[in-house]
Formats: structure tokens, sequence, C-alpha cells
């Protein structure tokens, strides 16, 4: 066993948020742990998910979502993790990764690309600043079955994990409840953050807890702004799906080609939209300090009477209607007279929900009419920066010059290299399968070698029957 080998199979015991940085493939094999577990089949043995085989897809992930939400609590908590230092885990790595390489994409080794996370001192936030400034923390992944353990935690009433467990215990609930295919699943790492991307109709994220679909996206509610910060400030490091990964530091890549530039697409579609008025309005609702340059114009008993857009934006508070959707007109009749202008007020540009101006859809097309028809926002260049960003991000993928050397859909035979990570016609498994089945398939080892079978089959089986819980522990 090589040393890398050796460090990888350890790092499968430890299993911390900075050893699947280093060993990708680590992230999915988390996943097939908990579609092993028996803790997530009797799910469907709950009422909350009665007859759920006869919802729509997009019903069965809610239902997942509300289900997650009851049971767990996202924890961050050192003293649940225990703690390392930098040098420590730099020294495992070296070998395996450029020490820089790490400083640069690793939010515990110096990253820095989320601006928010730095104003607020990440250190402090993460408890960290009452330590050396070389102390990490060691936070684990865990299986369900260590999630569900928190509950024998004093106040603790639920299970608990951090990202990268509710992501892939997110993956195994939407395969083996909601019956969502594993193709359709893919996992995103990025320094900070990890989430989901299900490729169902328009796209769906998960998020820690929670679900985003492209509509939550663009509400500009808090949550959604909550939601955004990891796509629009980081670099995804890793993407894993059941035919491999793709890492921004290795120039190997694993999963299949045509999937991953499938993925590119989906999730290229899903952040990006065309602007009409609602999107409009959500856009002036996350970005708030460009509402004092709108007015609204509002027809009022057979006239029209302006309302500046701060003041309309104040009243969704403690209301279930909003501006800019079918709600709007209940929301306006809550607004009192007062707050009504006769008259335009100077200086804002005013619109309508009928505006010509929001047919154009496009960017490009938009916001050169809206310059056009209200010169005085020319000013201001933040109005327009700040509305691509909103309409239009751009996701910093894994990409470059790779070497696919997992099997491609694509006609042609992958190249030789080896052992690989997946082969075409592995991991046939879906959402048909009972676990018994699943078992089978995993522990058929087709890739592995022949005296490692026995072993490795009655190693598996040991610890997949173990249901015991199980508790965090440093290395």
């Amino acid at each position: 066993m090589t040393n890398r080998d050796l460090e990888k199979y350890s790092s499968a015991f430890t299993l911390s948020d900075m050893e699947i940085f280093i060993f990708p493939e680590l992230l999915y094999s988390l996943v097939i742990a908990n579609i092993l577990s028996p803790e997530i089949w009797k799910w469907r043995e709950d009422k909350w998910f009665h007859k759920i085989e006869s919802m729509l897809p997009i019903k069965r992930i809610q239902r997942v979502k509300q289900y997650i939400m009851d049971h767990y609590d996202f924890n961050l908590d050192l003293e649940t993790w225990g703690l390392t230092d930098k040098e420590t885990e730099i020294s495992r790595f070296r070998e395996f990764i450029d020490p820089e390489v790490l400083r640069r994409s690793n939010a515990l080794f110096g990253y820095e690309g989320d601006k928010y996370y730095f104003d607020i001192n990440i250190r402090r936030h993460f408890g960290l600043d009452k330590f050396d400034t070389d102390v990490i923390p060691y936070w684990k992944t865990e299986t369900v079955e260590a999630m569900n353990a928190f509950r024998f935690k004093p106040d603790h009433p639920a299970g608990a994990g951090e990202c990268v467990s509710l992501a892939t215990l997110y993956a195994a609930a939407l395969f083996i409840v909601a019956r969502i295919p594993l193709e359709q699943i893919f996992l995103m790492g990025t320094p900070l953050h990890s989430q989901n991307f299900v490729m169902l109709e328009e796209g769906v994220l998960t998020n820690n807890r929670r679900i985003v679909t492209k509509t939550m996206w663009y509400n500009g509610s808090e949550l959604s702004a909550l939601a955004r910060r990891a796509l629009e400030h980081e670099q995804v490091t890793i993407v894993a799906h059941k035919s491999g990964y793709i890492h921004s530091a290795f120039s190997k890549a694993t999963i299949n080609e045509s999937d991953y530039h499938q993925f590119r697409k989906g999730l290229t579609a899903f952040l990006n939209i065309r602007i009409d008025f609602e999107i409009f309005i959500n856009f002036l609702r996350y970005y708030s300090r460009h509402q004092k340059r709108f007015q609204l114009a509002v027809p009022c008993r057979g006239t029209i009477k302006y309302l500046a857009l701060e003041k309309a934006f104040g009243y969704e508070h403690g209301s279930k209607n909003r501006l800019g959707d079918k709600t709007a007109r209940r929301l306006l009749c809550e607004i009192g007279d007062e707050d009504f202008s006769p008259t335009p007020y100077e200086g804002r540009a005013t619109i309508t929900s009928k505006d010509t101006l929001f047919e154009n859809g496009d960017y490009s097309d938009f916001i050169g009419a809206l310059l056009e028809s209200f010169p005085q926002l020319d000013s201001d260049e933040t109005l327009s920066k700040d509305l691509k960003k909103f309409v239009h991000t751009v996701p910093r993928l894994p990409e470059g010059e790779k070497e696919w050397v997992g099997a491609q859909s694509t006609g042609h035979r992958a190249q030789s290299t080896g052992r690989r990570v997946e082969e075409e016609g592995r991991l046939k498994i879906v959402p048909e399968m009972t676990r018994e089945e699943i078992l089978e398939v995993i522990l058929r080892d087709e890739g592995r070698e022949s005296r490692e079978e026995g072993r490795g089959k009655r190693e598996a089986q040991r610890f997949i029957d173990c249901q015991s819980p199980v508790t965090s522990h440093q290395p």
C-alpha cells in the first residue's frame, strides 16, 4: 500500500472536511455509506412519507427537506469536533498536495475568498479566537448514525451535523426516500461550504438543512442571500457524482465527462434568469441600497399616486404579501393613504408592472433600456453591476486541462490508467432496489483485486451491520 493509500484509508475513518479536500473520492463514499444505512431506510416507514411515491418529484424533495429540518440541526461547535493545528495537517498532506494550493483553497489553512466571513472575522465566527492562530477545528463529516447520536448529548433534542454531513445525508435521502436517481444528484464542495445540485426541472439546490429552487434563488429574501453566498463568492473545489469526481487542484478527473458537462449546463442555467417586473423588484429587495432611487406608480380611484419604494418594502415585514408577485395588490391595500404622494418624487425613476421596459428580458437589453428611460440612474455604476450579479451568477467550477480517467458516455473508451474510481457499468443502483439488493451490488467488488475480495466483504458487512450510535473522535 502506498503512503497515499494508507493516509486515504486512515482518513476514511477520521473523515474530516480537510481530508475530503485531499481525498475527494471519500465524499461520495460517505453518500454510499448513508445509502447502506438502515437508519435512512426506516424513514420510508414514517407517516410523513406515506404515499410519497405518488407525489411529483419536487413535492417528494420538499417532504425530505421538512423531515431533515425537523430532525437535524446544523452544528459546528468545537467541543464536539476537537482541535488540531495547521502544521500537523500540512505535514500529513505535503506529499499529496502543494501546501500553497491548500492555503489558497481551504478555509482552515488561509483561504480568504469570501469577503463576508473575513469582514466578521472568521476565527471569532467559529469560536477559534480563544486559541493560537495555528489551531484549527477537526470538523468531522459523519454518517447518519453519528448525526443521530447527537440526541444523546445534553441539550441536543435532535440529530446534527455540519454542511458536508448534511449534503451527503440529503443525497442518500433523496435517493432512498424521494426516489431521485443518483445520476441527477451532484455534490459540490467549496472552501467554506458544501451543497448539492439536483438536476430536476429547473434545478434544486440543497443548502445545509434547506432546499433552494430557482424561484427561491431569485426572490431577494434573506434566506436566498445566505444560499447565494458560496456560489457567488467561492471557487467550487470538488464536484462529486456517482460516476466519479473532479477537483480544482488535481489534474485527473474520474467523473464521466459527459455527465459533468450536463451538470455545468444545468447549474449555469439555474444561475441565470431573464428580467421581468417581479425579478427587478426582487433585485431591489436584495440590494436595498438602490431602493431610494425608485418609486411605484399606483392606480388609485381613477388617479395615479406615487409610493417611495423603500416604504413599500417596509410593509412586507409582518405581511404574507409581497411586492412584485400576485399578492402585491393586497400588500398595497395594507399601506396607509399618508404614505402615498399625489405627485412624483423628484429624482426617482418611476416604474410599474405594465411598463414595456420589462419586456426586454435579457440583461443587456434591459439595462440599456432602463438607463435610456431614466438617465439619472447612469450616474450610479453599482446599479448595473449589482443587477448583473443578481441575474447572472457565473459559477467558478473546476476546469482547465483535465485527464479524464473515468469511462465516458460519449462513445469512446477512456484510456486505461490502472485502478479507476468509477468504471462504466459500476454502481448500477436505482431507487426501485431494496437495501439488500443495493448491498449485493456494492459488495460485488468488480474492480477490486481478487485477494482483497473475501476480507473486503467481511469488513464491509461487519461495518454496515453495526448499528450502535457512533461518536466523533480525533485522529
